[in-house]
């Protein structure tokens, strides 16, 4: 082959692959192009989806929207047709002060105005199908519907939480039982066996039931005799009257039942002296000390913590009750002398609190506090008395060994500036000597610090554990 045909055939072949080259290139371009093309179909697809995805899903929440609006119109109307079939007054109309009180044996037995869902109380009775129920189940919330849709139709009392509210729900069907005492004394022993110390019940009867508040009354007044000694936890029960024109009649017949009681049932004294604290366990004859754990969720346990927080930051997990009957009974007789003679503004009784040595803590429990250990620990500087402090985070200190201190109700009386020589109160005035002051304290302006020289004149309430 010569040299020209050599170079001819070589740039043939040069053309060629740049030819094939050029296409192979326009062929991805026009594969990409048209990838491109796919990927804004299928984005302006998406766009498409989610708009129709938003729309449907407004339309969704403006058509739920509309239903709830109509079933809470619906229920507004239901109620206030309640209200206006019954009666019925505004929550605000129905808060009354105590009406009638009966003490029955250690069981406190009141007749109250006002919303049965407001109490402060262990727990209330709700009566099934019924006008109360409607109340309980709104003021529940989503919780307690579930649990009292879990309930068995067939039963005639059951209990649940209370869902949103801070206590139990007895629920009860009243046509099942033959009348109001029958009911009331079943409620009573259902309270009992959950350990509870009180509970607020709706007048049976006087609802639905067409009965007469006049022939109500004996009925819940007799369960609450034939239970009284049978009883071991409950102390207060409450019948808590909606409808003012219902709660006048009932106290009038709850005043003309009281009448008719035994005479050894009935007590009117507010800390009667051969009696104990409603909130007490039972305690065995031969049982003179016990120390009760108090559930963190009652309303006793939260109250101690609050007046302990109120001072000191510290968290409290655990709070005793000290039931100690001779110290107790002790401190009530003290409580009733001082009130026969006692006419000064100055708060007769203080909750204070008291640190000490853990290896002290038994002894102060079954003996109270001793004023021979006085100035052991912080001195004698306003008196040779029992210290006791006005905030929980004064006396943190004087909790050794353990994390623990007391509240201890104090009787504080009119008091006076102490000094490190007193063994007793000093004399109010020089005419009558024997007119002495109850305590002494560090200021008369802003007293923090409360000494008292006799041993009955406090009683150690709680034992609080904080960390």
């Amino acid at each position: 082959m010569c040299k020209g045909e050599a170079n001819m055939a070589a740039w043939c072949l040069v053309s060629f692959a740049y030819a094939a080259g050029m296409l192979l290139l326009r062929l991805v371009f026009k594969l990409l192009k048209l990838v491109f093309k796919l990927l804004r179909l299928v984005f302006k697809l998406m766009k498409l989806i989610i708009i129709r995805i938003f729309i449907i899903t407004k339309l969704i929440f403006s058509l739920l929207k509309k239903v709830l609006c109509r079933n809470r119109t619906t229920i507004e109307t239901e109620t206030e047709t309640l209200s206006k079939q019954n009666n019925y007054p505004s929550q605000e109309q129905a808060r009354f002060d105590h009406a009638s009180v009966l003490q029955i044996g250690r069981i406190k037995l009141e007749v109250v105005g006002g919303n049965i869902v407001d109490e402060k109380t262990d727990a209330i009775v709700s009566i099934r199908n019924g006008v109360v129920e409607k109340a309980v189940k709104q003021a529940g919330g989503p919780a307690l519907k579930a649990e009292m849709q879990k309930l068995d139709g067939s039963s005639k009392i059951a209990v649940t939480s209370g869902g949103n509210l801070k206590f139990k729900v007895i629920h009860v069907v009243t046509p099942k039982f033959k009348n109001e005492s029958e009911v009331t004394e079943t409620v009573l022993h259902l309270a009992d066996l959950l350990e509870l110390t009180s509970v607020s019940m709706p007048p049976f009867g006087t609802g639905n039931g067409g009965r007469s508040p006049t022939a109500v009354a004996p009925q819940i007044i007799k369960a609450v005799v034939n239970k009284v000694a049978q009883l071991s936890t409950l102390r207060h029960i409450r019948i808590v009257v909606f409808e003012p024109n219902v709660l006048s009649v009932f106290v009038q017949a709850f005043g003309a039942e009281k009448g008719t009681l035994p005479v050894q049932l009935l007590t009117t004294a507010p800390r009667f002296l051969d009696d104990l604290p409603p909130e007490w366990k039972r305690m065995l004859d031969a049982e003179f000390v016990r120390l009760v754990n108090l559930d963190a969720s009652s309303m006793e346990f939260k109250e101690v913590a609050q007046r302990f927080n109120a001072t000191a930051p510290n968290k409290v997990f655990k709070v005793e009750r000290v039931q100690s009957v001779r110290l107790y009974k002790q401190y009530a007789i003290h409580v009733a002398a001082f009130k026969k003679k006692y006419k000064s503004t100055n708060p007769l009784e203080r909750r204070l609190y008291h640190g000490t040595d853990a290896g002290k803590i038994a002894t102060i429990c079954d003996a109270g506090f001793n004023r021979n250990y006085s100035g052991t620990a912080v001195g004698t500087l306003y008196g040779q008395g029992v210290y006791f402090a006005r905030d929980a985070k004064y006396s943190l200190s004087y909790a050794k060994g353990k994390k623990v201190l007391f509240e201890v109700l104090v009787l504080t009386g009119d008091f006076a500036v102490g000094n490190g020589t007193m063994r007793h109160p000093p004399s109010k005035s020089q005419e009558n000597p024997a007119d002495v002051y109850h305590t002494t304290v560090d200021s008369l302006q802003n007293p923090s610090i409360f000494v008292t020289y006799h041993d009955n004149q406090n009683y150690p309430a709680y034992l609080i554990h904080f960390e």
